[in-house]
Formats: structure tokens, C-alpha cells, sequence
């Protein structure tokens, strides 16, 4: 999938931001925001995600996609659907109401996939 693509990749993308604000070079440094800020999901579990602070930081986290609200929502939601399942008659499928009970969202399916 593009996150462990992403994960395990050698290329350095928060180093290329620094790059680009030295030089200047708004253009890439704003590719490179829109980049780290669509696949946060990912980056943030590599070793150099540390070394993200200040300003980048703050900006990266007000625009992530998807934003952390939604994240937030996901895990809530996830939790509802674990907490309905157990009180199920039948443990698994089905709510008092006869329906299935959905299943929960997985984050790493929110990622596109790498063709």
C-alpha cells in the first residue's frame, strides 16, 4: 500500500522542507507541505517525524487530511461499534433490532493503494 511505501521509503521529505526554506523556494516547500500533510498517516511513524516542530508542526496539524476531527470521530465510532457487538444476543452481527451491526473503520483502507 502507498502508506508502507511511504513508511519505508528513503528519501527524506522533512529534510526537503528544510531545503526549501533555506532557499527559499516557496513552490517546493508548499508541494512539500501538501505532501506531508496528505499522507501524515504514514510519515508520522517514521524516525524523522520527530524532528517536525514549530511552525511546520502547527501547520501540518491544522491541515492534515483526513483532519483530526475526523480521526477522532473514527476512533469514537470504533469503539461504539466494539462496545454494540458485545452487548449483541449473538455477540457478533447482529443489534436488537435484528440488523447487522456495522463493521468498524480501518484507518490504513482510508490510504490509497500503490498500482
Amino acid at each position: 500500500t502507498t502508506r508502507l511505501v511511504i513508511l519505508h521509503a528513503s528519501f527524506d521529505v522533512l529534510g526537503l522542507l528544510v531545503d526549501a526554506q533555506r532557499a527559499g523556494a516557496k513552490q517546493l516547500e508548499e508541494f512539500v507541505f501538501h505532501f506531508l500533510c496528505t499522507n501524515h498517516l504514514a510519515l508520522r511513524n517514521r524516525p524523522e517525524w520527530k524532528e517536525l516542530k514549530g511552525a511546520n508542526l502547527k501547520r501540518v496539524e491544522r491541515e492534515q487530511w483526513p483532519p483530526r476531527s475526523y480521526l477522532e470521530n473514527v476512533e469514537a465510532y470504533n469503539l461504539k461499534i466494539v462496545e454494540v457487538r458485545s452487548q449483541s444476543e449473538d455477540g457478533v452481527t447482529l443489534g436488537a433490532s435484528g440488523r447487522p451491526i456495522p463493521q468498524a473503520i480501518d484507518i490504513d483502507a482510508l490510504m490509497p493503494t500503490t498500482s
